[in-house]
């Protein structure tokens, strides 16, 4: 599609474009207007999506968000704020240990553990089944 960087699905009026993401993700076809015409179940195509996609990689990869996230001085709110962005909830004192010992493990830079914990989020049950 030739749509300018940015463009939402929901902003694609055309119902004749195609489009694997849309696809994958339970697009109806639009010949009815209720919303039991879209498939909404979880399947084995999304998650493999989502765990291989490099459309996924190459957006985290390029957010302009993370990367003012990385740039926090407070690691934090760094986690905190990636998942409010993600999953919607603060993160909870558990999970900042947890995450906070990954992040000392690993070694690697802020900006690259930023993109690394929002693809993690992205491919969590939580994620996944969110309503």
């Amino acid at each position: 599609t030739n749509f300018p960087m940015g463009t939402h699905a929901n902003e694609v009026c055309d119902g004749t474009i195609t489009t694997t993401q849309l696809d994958i993700f339970g697009r109806p076809s639009r010949d009815v207007a209720l919303e039991s015409a879209r498939d909404n179940s979880v399947n084995a195509k999304q998650i493999l999506y989502l765990l291989n996609s490099t459309d996924i990689q190459e957006k985290l990869r390029t957010s302009p968000v993370l990367a003012k996230l990385s740039g926090l001085s407070d690691t934090g709110e760094m986690i905190n704020s990636i998942y409010l962005r993600v999953l919607a909830r603060p993160v909870t004192g558990e999970e900042v240990s947890a995450i906070k010992q990954w992040m000392e493990a690993s070694g690697a830079g802020k900006r690259t553990l930023a993109e690394s914990l929002a693809w993690a989020l992205i491919n969590t049950d939580e994620f996944l089944f969110m309503n």
